[in-house]
This record gives structure tokens, C-alpha cells and sequence, in this order.
């Protein structure tokens, strides 16, 4: 069988557990999983998958032959069985070309055309818990465990040399911060993050792992240059598996409503979860326990599924009225 997410990192960890439950419940059957080179990375030791595919769909491999030559392979597998949660047309073209024989996937997106099996997307639940119907579509009372992200060796011993040569020695006193998203309008105002960065360094002694990739790099540095005492620039060093190791040796993680969110909360760290444009109620929030939502109560949210490049009515206000200091009051729950 094979599982297709080729959407957002955060998208492919939230259907980790989807596999977990294919492991357990076909436990004959290998399970594959179809995704991005750039979250490919994120499965790495994953003991729920068997082989990971990776399909460039928006830069080498975006052409209608590669699209065709995947198909070609996928159909030489003999797959008997897709889950589907990415709704794309694309996505359900490419499946009902394979000849996967059983393709089930949500009653909504192009996708859907070339599905055998349509579950309902319920807008109430949880993406995990969505993710997790589709297993449960074939009367299989499967429960959703936590996403689950696995750093080995190789990560743990690159994470301890960058804390070494820091002279970081103890969790304790480390948070992460995420300021960055793919889209303008989900990223808190930098200058928010900075107090946060400064407050806590002042008042408790707690220094900041700027974290992101290669986009957020000129942001750490910027940090750094304000607080080089409180702050550590860590964006752009990292494959995701290693960026996830050094999340999990912090207290905690505050994050936009992105990737990193997803990463902290599937290495078992706490997150302050910042919400702008997008509400928790579409069902992408971190998932399990001892998490803290931050947002603000305006007539205009949500005003997009995935933010935009800016803020329909000018305001931004869904991220200009949330203070540092109601971050910095949740941050207090974790660290002290």
C-alpha cells in the first residue's frame, strides 16, 4: 500500500500516524509513502514505513512527462491499496493511472474524481483524526497515536557537537523560536519575537534557538545581532530530522502556524502556537496535550485556508494585537 501527502511538511507529520496504523493493522504489507524531496527527510528512521517516494512536483519533476513517469513506476509496484490525504487533482490522476486498484481518499478536491472510495472531510476534526478515517472507511477501529518523528544517531551526534561548540549544556535553559511561514501573513511580527528573545534571557535566564530554514536564516541573524548574548541563529543549518533533535532538547517551542509547530509537538516538546490569518478550527494545530493557542477574537479571521501575502483589509491585527508579553506569560508555564 502506499500513503501520498505531497503538500506542507506539517501536512506529511500529520499523517504519520495514518501509517503507524497501516503498520499495525497490515502488518503483512508494506507500506510506502509518497511525499517532496523537501519533506522526504522528515521520514527518515521511521519504523511505520517501508520506502518513501519523492515526487518534485514544483521544480524538476513538475512537467507532464515526469508526472507520467512516475505513474509508470508506481503501476510496476503493483500497489493494492492508496490512502490519499492530499485532495489534489493531480494527486488522484496520478493514482488511477498506477492502477491502484482501491484509492481512497476525501469527498473534497479535484482529487476526488479518481477516488474508489470518498470519505467526508468533517471541517470539526483534528487533520490527525481526518487522516485516520480513511483507515477507519474500511471498518477498522484504528486510534490515532501522536505524530512521531525519529532522529538517529546521526542527528543526535550532529546536535551535540553544534551544543558543544556553544557551550550549551542543558535543556533547561533553552526555547526554540520559529519565526518564519511560507506565507507573509502567518509570520508574527519579528520585532515580537525579539522582545520575547530578550525578556526571557532577562528574566529567567533562558537563552533562544532561532530555528527555521535557509528563508529564516537573515532573520536569526538579525537576533543575534540585536541579543548576542540571548540569542543562538540556528535556521538554514539543519536537515529537518536534525532540526527536529535540536527542538527536542528544548523546554519549549513558539511557532507560527507552520511546520515547526508540527516538528515540536512530534518530538514531545510543548508549543506556544501563534495564529493570525488561520484559526486552530481548520483542524492544524499541534496535536496532543499541554500545548498553548495564541490568538485574537476579529470579524475578518479566518480570511484564507493557508494566509496570504498580506492582509486583505490592511490592518493585520490577527498578528499585530497578540503582545510579547502574553507569549511570555505562556513561556512562564514551561520554564519555570
Amino acid at each position: 500500500m502506499i500513503i501520498v501527502q505531497t503538500a506542507f511538511p506539517g501536512d506529511v507529520i500529520l499523517a504519520l500516524p495514518l501509517a503507524a496504523a497501516c503498520k499495525m493493522h497490515f502488518p503483512k504489507s508494506e507500506v510506502h509513502f509518497l511525499t517532496t524531496p523537501d519533506a522526504a527527510g522528515i521520514l527518515k528512521n521511521n519504523p511505520h514505513i517501508d520506502r518513501v517516494w519523492t515526487f518534485d512536483k514544483n521544480g524538476e519533476e513538475r512537467s507532464w512527462s515526469s508526472l507520467m513517469k512516475l505513474q509508470a513506476h508506481l503501476r510496476n509496484e503493483s500497489f493494492d491499496l492508496a490512502f490519499v490525504p492530499h485532495r489534489s487533482f493531480r494527486t488522484g490522476f496520478l493514482l488511477k493511472g498506477a492502477s491502484i486498484p482501491e484509492r481512497i481518499g476525501f469527498d473534497r478536491g479535484g482529487g476526488r474524481l479518481f477516488l474508489t472510495r470518498r470519505v467526508p472531510y468533517p471541517e470539526s476534526l483534528h487533520e490527525v483524526e481526518r487522516n485516520m478515517d480513511l483507515v477507519r472507511s474500511l471498518g477498522i477501529p484504528a486510534d490515532a497515536t501522536p505524530p512521531a518523528l525519529f532522529p538517529g544517531k546521526e542527528e543526535k551526534e550532529t546536535i551535540n557537537g553544534f551544543l558543544y561548540d556553544r557551550h550549551l549544556k542543558t535543556a533547561r535553559r533553552l526555547i526554540a523560536l520559529a519565526p518564519g511561514s511560507a506565507w507573509p501573513t502567518k509570520r508574527w511580527p519579528l520585532h515580537g519575537f525579539i522582545e520575547v528573545a530578550a525578556q526571557m534571557y532577562r528574566r529567567h535566564g533562558v537563552r533562544s534557538l532561532v530555528i527555521g530554514g535557509p528563508a529564516e536564516r537573515e532573520m536569526g541573524a538579525r537576533m543575534a545581532r540585536d541579543l548576542p548574548d540571548a540569542v543562538i541563529p540556528a535556521a538554514g543549518c539543519f536537515s529537518m530530522l536534525e532540526s527536529a533533535e535540536l527542538i527536542r532538547r528544548c523546554r519549549v517551542t513558539v511557532s507560527n502556524d507552520s511546520a515547526p509547530a508540527h516538528i515540536a509537538a512530534a518530538v514531545g516538546v510543548p508549543v506556544v502556537s501563534i495564529f493570525g490569518p488561520t484559526v486552530p478550527g481548520f483542524g492544524f494545530y499541534p496535536y496532543g496535550e499541554n500545548h498553548t493557542l495564541l490568538q485574537k477574537s476579529l470579524s475578518c479571521r479566518p480570511c484564507g485556508v493557508h494566509g496570504g501575502n498580506r492582509c486583505p483589509v490592511r490592518h493585520f491585527r490577527c498578528m499585530r494585537d497578540i503582545h510579547p508579553r502574553e507569549v511570555i506569560s505562556a513561556l512562564r508555564r514551561y520554564v519555570e
